[in-house]
């Protein structure tokens, strides 16, 4: 009995074929007929084939255990959604602060009144960073791919967009739980791309 070390199943072979090359019923990977290792030491560590499988000259390697990722993105996600209901702006009219979500809701209205964005009253600065939702959505989407590399630099994009407030509002929001635990969700998310990059 032989294992393929292209699919990893059971190959059944009869007599000796010690140095032939044979074929794998199942995946028809070509593959060498060696004896069986002999069995190591009980430390030894698993390794991952799939890179040297592929064909391209890749070295065996030791699996990346894949926690850190999801719990961060987790982390990023419950950062974010709990940001919507923290007070996230100082009080323009009324006297208690706004909530993250009222924030959304005002940047979002910038975003889509470009023709606003001439007046000076920082109607272009909340639309620039209404666009950090976004990045930071799609960031949690690519890190769930396992596109760690691209999700770390959506998280990037967001904590960049975020802080972009500071710019027209910093007397509104740099008080604000809400403000900071929203960017604090892309910083995050930038943690989990790099935590789970492997494309």
């Amino acid at each position: 009995m032989l294992i393929c070390p292209h699919c990893r199943r059971a190959v059944e072979v009869t007599g000796p074929l010690a140095g032939r090359i044979l074929s794998c019923p199942h995946c028809r990977g070509a593959f060498s007929a060696v004896a069986p290792p002999l069995p190591g030491p009980a430390t030894a560590e698993p390794f991952d084939f799939t890179e040297s499988a592929a064909g391209g000259g890749g070295t065996a390697r030791r699996p990346r255990p894949p926690v850190a990722g999801p719990v961060l993105i987790a982390l990023s996600a419950g950062s974010y959604v709990v940001a919507l209901f923290l007070p996230a702006v100082a009080p323009l009219r009324d006297s208690r602060p706004g909530p993250g979500w009222m924030a959304f809701v005002s940047c979002l209205l910038a975003l889509l009144s470009p023709w606003e964005w001439r007046r000076d009253d920082g109607t272009a600065v909340m639309a620039a960073s209404w666009l950090a939702n976004p990045a930071i959505w799609a960031g949690w989407c690519l890190a769930a791919a396992g596109h760690g590399r691209r999700a770390a630099c959506a998280g990037a994009g967001g904590v960049a967009l975020g802080l972009t407030a500071l710019i027209g509002f910093r007397a509104e929001v740099v008080g604000q739980p809400g403000y900071w635990l929203w960017v604090a969700s892309a910083a995050v998310l930038l943690a989990a791309g790099k935590a789970c990059r492997t494309r």
